[in-house]
């Protein structure tokens, strides 16, 4: 079956879970005479399936407060038009949890952002609702410990979230959860992907240390 076929099945049955996927690089595809790079799995899937992505810790007894991030799988801030959007969204998860929810964007780019409707919902539960720089928060969530839902644009929550998990805990201790924008579809992956220098010790017969833990 073909990433594409996958996909469409996805769609169909509205469930599904996938294994973690390689990208190969211009020294692999030189390697294996490959004509040309073909596009990312992970590319593929999101954007037919187009929705948001929620990466939330595994829960562990230790950690009192977590961090839940949630980023949406199409786009770039860049190249994007400014404007409201009616359709609430991702702020429900903020309510629901009864945590404190943080967006954080390049807001020097993208001057409005979806807080009208949910500000005085968060007040009145006594968490709070932020819009930060990007460039500050990040800043601000290495140095707190944890207690909100943090979201971002594509791009920055992909980089972001590898960042958070192992510096918290690990990469191992992650969740992720595909939801699709026909409310109904889920994917569930791997939050971690291979480790391809791994595999190329063991081809070797070198010594391995591959940890969900550390």
């Amino acid at each position: 079956m073909s990433i594409v076929e996958s996909a469409e099945a996805t769609l169909k049955y509205n469930v599904a879970v996938k294994c973690a996927t390689r990208t190969l690089g211009k020294n692999q595809i030189d390697g294996i005479r490959m004509k040309s790079m073909w596009s990312t799995p992970n590319g593929i899937i999101k954007n037919m399936q187009n929705g948001i992505i929620f990466h939330k810790p595994i829960m562990c007894k230790n950690i009192s407060r977590i961090v839940y991030m949630g980023r949406h799988i199409l786009g770039n801030q860049h190249h994007a038009t400014d404007i409201v959007i009616k359709e609430l969204g991702k702020l429900k998860m903020g309510i629901f949890k009864e945590v404190a929810f943080l967006l954080s964007a390049t807001n020097t780019i993208l001057k409005r952002y979806d807080g009208r409707k949910w500000k005085q919902k968060f007040e009145e539960q006594t968490i709070w609702y932020k819009h930060r720089l990007i460039d500050d928060m990040v800043i601000y969530t290495i140095k707190s410990d944890g207690g909100y839902v943090w979201t971002w644009t594509n791009y920055a929550g992909d980089v972001q979230g590898e960042l958070l998990a192992p510096s918290f805990s690990s990469l191992g201790l992650m969740t992720a959860v595909l939801l699709s924008s026909d409310r109904k579809t889920l994917e569930a992956e791997a939050a971690r992907g291979t480790i391809t220098r791994h595999y190329w010790l063991y081809q070797k017969d070198e010594t391995t240390n591959s940890s969900s833990i550390i």
